[in-house]
């Protein structure tokens, strides 16, 4: 593993209510963005890289919103 991500535990209780496809995004999003704060990635892109269908991240953006 070449990077890390702080959590806090406010993440973790904001993590407990969502689907798994959507705490993968999530995380993978706070990867990107990195000190930033900022991430672009396309979402087939996303979904190519987690294992996850187009829909399931479409979902999973949602429910981030």
């Amino acid at each position: 593993m070449d990077q890390f991500t702080q959590m806090s535990h406010k993440d973790i209780e904001v993590a407990s209510e969502l689907s798994k496809a959507s705490i993968l995004v999530w995380m993978k999003l706070r990867i990107y963005s990195g000190a930033s704060g900022r991430a672009f990635p396309t979402r087939s892109k996303m979904a190519e890289e987690l294992g996850l269908s187009l829909p399931s991240i479409n979902r999973a953006f949602r429910d981030l919103e």
